[in-house]
């Protein structure tokens, strides 16, 4: 397997006395390549439409601003589910329709440094994971919900749903799809008047 940071082997004598054909006289060493290291979040297939954010601050700052949806991925440099989930969102946000990629603004936000009380109340439990803001909405978002591999393909789904129930909070089933978590007046009445 071939990763991003390739390591290259050197053989390295252990003794000075010990023969060439000693089992025990060459031992691999590890060096790093000189050549700087892509790191996995910032691959142009993961992060072209992404705007990183760096504190709670600077967060809360862009949601305030925003006239579109937010939506934000969490991510962590040692999440290796991220790794592997994150280029498969990339991939699919590549096959939006025009008018669903420019309808929400794209931000990332690196959590290993952030209070873990903060990222508790913004309802981020497992990475890797993405959270939905509504335009203006600031402390919490309407859904955080975890992106498996498995389950990025429905990303396209939860966001099309997402822009057809503007202002509603959601809540997630067992394929990570979005739901109406209270639905409004409006819409119950609506369901009644669909079901006579």
């Amino acid at each position: 397997m071939q990763t991003d940071c390739m390591m290259r082997r050197t053989p390295t004598p252990l003794s000075k006395g010990a023969g060439p054909l000693s089992v025990t006289s060459v031992r691999p060493r590890v060096q790093p390549m000189r050549k700087t290291c892509v790191v996995w979040a910032d691959r142009p297939t993961a992060s072209d439409a992404w705007h990183e954010v760096i504190n709670e601050a600077e967060l809360r700052e862009h949601l305030l601003k925003s006239k579109k949806p937010v939506v934000l991925k969490w991510y962590a440099p040692w999440c290796q589910s991220c790794q592997r989930s994150y280029p498969e969102v990339g991939k699919m946000m590549y096959l939006f329709p025009d008018k669903l990629y420019n309808s929400f603004e794209y931000v990332k936000i690196n959590l290993a440094d952030l209070p873990k009380a903060w990222v508790q109340s913004q309802r981020v439990k497992n990475l890797p994971c993405m959270s939905y803001y509504h335009p203006g909405e600031v402390d919490t978002p309407a859904v955080t919900w975890e992106v498996p591999q498995a389950k990025a393909k429905f990303l396209r789904q939860n966001l099309q749903f997402a822009l057809e129930h503007p202002g509603e909070k959601f809540t997630v089933d067992a394929n990570m799809l979005f739901m109406v978590a209270e639905p409004t007046p409006a819409l119950v009445e609506e369901a009644q008047r669909t079901k006579v």
